[in-house]
């Protein structure tokens, strides 16, 4: 092999492994994805088979309170792409800070979802105390443990030193912010099925 086609042979392979984190991501998304169809399918049976559906004795959550929290995760990802197109820009600081704002939302949203739990708790609902209840906790809690270890891995990616050719860097990224762009694209689907189809708010 001479050196012109060993070259471009390592470069072929170093964009290969740089893109690796982007196909590993769309892979586990779908994994992902198929879990909570999983789950919602499981819901949507069980609750068209008890009669009342949600049980009586659950609390009453506030619509307003619930859906400005789903406004926040929203806002959140908004701000977290607008950060991944200035990825490139001359401005740096600006990409950060749209990032940062996408993540400081973000870790907003599970604090309200946290204060949320503890009221129910308060209330007497936990995960023994009837199928709703189970269902609630074993949802919302599977996609408050997908924003969290989401939020974690985007601050990192965004805020560590660059070790990596801008490409694997840009593509790292891409992955991050793949994820957290499911765990905000999910929560519409779950907040209408547990909260509102027939949920726990007042509308």
């Amino acid at each position: 092999m001479n050196t012109a086609t060993q070259i471009i042979t390592e470069k072929l392979i170093s964009k290969r492994r740089s893109e690796a984190p982007v196909v590993g991501m769309v892979l586990f998304i779908i994994v992902e994805a198929m879990f909570f169809a999983a789950l919602i399918s499981a819901y949507l049976v069980t609750s068209a088979q008890l009669d009342p559906w949600p049980p009586k004795g659950m609390p009453i959550l506030s619509f307003g309170t619930s859906s400005f929290n789903t406004i926040i995760l929203l806002s959140s990802g908004i701000f977290v792409a607008m950060g991944y197109l200035q990825q490139n820009g001359t401005k740096k600081s600006s990409r950060k800070d749209l990032m940062l704002i996408g993540l400081l939302l973000g870790l907003c949203f599970l604090i309200f979802q946290g204060q949320e739990w503890i009221g129910m708790l308060e209330f007497g609902a936990s995960y023994a105390s009837n199928t709703h209840s189970s269902f609630f906790y074993v949802v919302i809690g599977s996609h408050g443990l997908h924003a969290l270890g989401a939020l974690i891995w985007l601050a990192l990616v965004v805020y560590k030193k660059k070790t990596q050719s801008n490409h694997a860097r840009n593509q790292e990224l891409l992955s991050a912010c793949l994820l957290w762009y499911f765990v905000v694209l999910v929560w519409p689907i779950l907040y209408y099925l547990i909260y509102i189809y027939p949920g726990m708010v007042v509308l």
